[in-house]
């Protein structure tokens, strides 16, 4: 009897330690979330404000940290992934002063970044080390960005847009308004036509404006587009701007509606209603993606129907979904106030 007790003792303590070695080894997994959604990073101390990616493996995303990193590198850094999201690296970002930072950013390869705020920065070693473009170029609130090529960008700088052809040794300004806020998104379906737009809601000013390009940014015109025209009010303020096609585009507004162009901005239609969007994409003609506050939806026809596809963990007042994109691929990602980068195919 006390051998075979102690033959089961063993096997026991056999099977206690192959349990502990293989929860030392295991890898963490992603968490799934509702409808194959996984969190691929998290870090509830940071704030990411961007997420882009230049392929279907290189992504980046700019972040913040509550505290500064240390007495130089102030609180920004870049995260980075080349194996489409499985691991991501930190680089915390050294400005050219601790007040220099990024409102924008956009990856030009995979190791150079451009950077706005009130300068124009750039970085070559993937967010690490930042310097100004121009240190003669002072811009009034730099909110986007397009990349045409390495020595061509437009951008949307105050109530004004600029223009360089050399990689931001010289600037020129090809659009000057006095509308009351700034231009706030850019949205180019080529290399020729493209649109920028702006708007707040405020006690002075409630409403928005549409400008287009057809010769590549050099030369610009404000629309005065239907049905706000004729019944003389201004064009809405648009969370979210995009055209898949030179005449196909969508808005997405402040006030909860979608609207649909077909003739390249001089007419819209609206196409849907909710409450309150903050961002959209689509990537053909029907699928598209939107955001409220705690929720991403995806619709297949248009925009006339949406369906939910992620609900944020804790849902609040707030607007929880910071960021997301979908590449041409399938594969979208989102980032989310408490700090996640999340995914799905």
């Amino acid at each position: 009897m006390n051998h075979t007790y102690f033959i089961f003792f063993k096997i026991l303590l056999i099977l206690l330690f192959l349990s502990v070695f293989l929860a030392c080894c295991k890898k963490d997994e992603p968490i799934i979330q509702i409808n194959n959604w996984q969190t691929l990073y998290q870090d509830s101390s940071v704030w990411m404000s961007q997420i882009k990616f230049l392929d279907k493996n290189t992504g980046f995303v700019l972040a913040g940290n509550i505290m500064a990193i240390d007495s130089l590198r102030g609180r920004q850094f870049i995260l980075k992934t080349t194996d489409a999201g499985k691991t991501w690296s930190k680089y915390p970002c050294l400005f050219p002063t601790y007040n220099d930072g990024a409102r924008r950013m956009i990856p030009l390869n995979e190791n150079t970044l451009l950077a706005g705020s009130y300068f124009l920065y750039i970085s070559k070693d993937n967010g690490l080390n930042w310097n100004k473009i121009d240190t003669n170029y002072t811009g009034l609130n730099i909110f986007d960005i397009y990349i045409k090529d390495s020595l061509n960008w437009i951008i949307a700088d105050g109530n004004d847009i600029t223009l360089t052809k050399d990689a931001g040794k010289t600037f020129e300004k090809v659009l000057s308004t006095d509308f009351p806020v700034p231009f706030s998104h850019l949205a180019f379906p080529t290399n020729a036509v493209g649109y920028a737009c702006g708007g707040t809601s405020d006690d002075s000013f409630s409403g928005g404006f549409i400008a287009k390009t057809m010769d590549g940014g050099q030369s610009w015109s404000v629309l005065y587009p239907e049905p706000w025209n004729s019944s003389n009010t201004s064009f809405p303020e648009a969370n979210a701007i995009q055209f898949i096609t030179e005449q196909i585009g969508f808005i997405f507004t402040e006030n909860g509606e979608i609207y649909k162009t077909i003739d390249g901005g001089y007419n819209w239609k609206l196409i849907s209603k909710k409450s309150f969007f903050y961002l959209g994409h689509f990537t053909s003609e029907n699928t598209g993606f939107c955001t409220d506050t705690n929720n991403i939806y995806e619709t297949i026809d248009g925009g006339k129907t949406w369906n939910c596809i992620y609900t944020y963990s804790k849902p609040t007042a707030d607007v929880n979904i910071i960021d997301m994109l979908f590449l041409k691929s399938g594969e979208g990602y989102a980032i989310t106030r408490d700090g996640k980068i999340i995914k799905t195919k």
